[in-house]
C-alpha cells in the first residue's frame, strides 16, 4: 500500500524515503524493494533501505553481480558461502534457472528466513539454503554477531578491532562443514562457481575444500578480501591468497563492471578492499 500512496505524490525524493522508514518503523512493516537488475527484496525496518534505495541494491558486491551476468551461461553448479539475504544468491538463481543449481550457505540462523523469502519473491527455489557455517573442519564454533551490522557475522574476533565496542558482539554456537566433506556427502562432482563471503575467514573455507581444489573440481572462486574483517584472524590479504601459491589457478581482481584484471604475480595491497576470481587453468 505504501508504494502506490507514496509514489503517486510529486514529493522530494529524500521526503519519499524518509516516509518509507517511518511507516517501516511504525508499522513493523516489510517494502519490497526493486534493485538496478529488476531483482526484489523484502526490507524491513533493520534494513539500511535509505541506503540501498540510493545505490539501487542491497548488496556492496555489485562487480560480483556484474561478473555473473557478464559470465554465466544458464547451468552452472554454484555455491554462495556466506549469503546473508540472497543478494548473490538471487542473481546466481536468475541465470542458471532449471539448468543449474544454487546452494546457499549461511551461518546466522536470522538470516536463513530472510534468505528463502527473497528466493520465493523471485520464483526461485529455497530447498537448496543451508543454516550452516562453512569452514576448515566439522565442528561446533562461535560466530560473533555485531549488534546492527547484518552481513559482518564472522568466526573472527571483531574485539580486536578499536572502532567496535564489545558490548556491541554476541556470540553464538554454530555447526561448521567443509566443502569437500558436503561435495562427498552430496555427490557433487564439479563446482562451476564457488563465492565466498566470509567476513575474513575466506583463508578457513580453502582449507576446508583442499580436495576438491587439489582434484581441480572447482572451476571458479570468487572471494572477497577485506583488510578490516582479515585482521579479525589474525590475517591479511597475501596470508590469504598465499593458498593458490603453486596451485593451478589464475587470479584476477574484479573490476566495477564486472571485467577482470589480472593480478601481476599474484599481489594484492594489504590495505584495499575488492573482490578476486581465482580461475582453474
Amino acid at each position: 500500500m505504501v508504494n502506490s500512496l507514496i509514489t503517486n505524490i510529486d514529493v522530494n525524493k529524500k521526503i519519499y524515503q524518509y516516509l518509507l522508514k517511518f511507516y517501516l518503523f511504525s508499522f513493523d512493516a516489510r517494502y519490497k524493494f526493486r534493485s538496478s537488475d529488476s531483482n526484489l527484496y523484502w526490507q524491513d525496518k533493520n534494513d539500511d533501505i535509505i541506503f540501498n534505495i540510493n545505490r539501487k541494491s542491497v548488496t556492496d558486491s555489485l562487480n560480483v553481480v556484474n561478473y555473473i551476468y557478464k559470465n554465466l551461461k544458464g547451468h552452472e553448479i554454484c555455491f554462495d558461502v556466506g549469503a546473508c539475504i540472497g543478494a548473490i544468491s538471487v542473481p546466481l538463481w536468475k541465470m542458471v534457472r532449471n539448468k543449474g543449481r544454487v546452494y546457499s550457505f549461511e551461518a546466522d540462523k536470522r538470516n536463513i528466513k530472510k534468505i528463502k523469502d527473497n528466493l520465493r519473491l523471485n520464483g526461485m527455489p529455497t530447498k537448496y539454503v543451508y543454516a550452516q557455517a562453512v569452514s576448515l573442519k566439522n565442528a561446533l564454533m562461535f560466530l560473533s554477531i555485531i549488534r546492527n551490522q547484518n552481513g559482518w557475522q564472522s568466526l573472527g574476533d571483531p574485539k580486536l578491532d578499536i572502532d567496535i565496542d564489545k558490548n556491541d558482539v554476541t556470540k553464538k554456537r554454530v555447526r561448521t562443514i567443509t566443502i569437500d566433506n558436503f561435495c562427498k556427502k552430496n555427490k557433487i562432482n564439479i563446482i562451476d562457481l564457488l563465492k565466498i563471503d566470509v567476513e575474513g575467514a575466506e583463508l578457513d573455507v580453502f582449507y576446508g575444500s583442499k580436495k576438491m581444489v587439489g582434484g581441480g573440481n572447482i572451476k571458479k572462486i570468487i572471494f572477497e578480501i577485506s583488510p578490516k574483517m582479515l585482521l579479525w584472524h589474525g590475517r591479511d590479504a597475501q596470508s590469504t591468497i598465499s593458498f593458490f601459491k603453486n596451485k593451478n589457478y589464475k587470479l584476477y581482481e574484479i573490476l566495477a563492471n564486472g571485467d577482470t584484471k589480472l593480478l601481476k604475480n599474484n599481489i594484492w595491497n594489504n590495505q584495499k578492499h575488492g573482490d578476486i576470481l581465482a580461475v582453474l587453468n
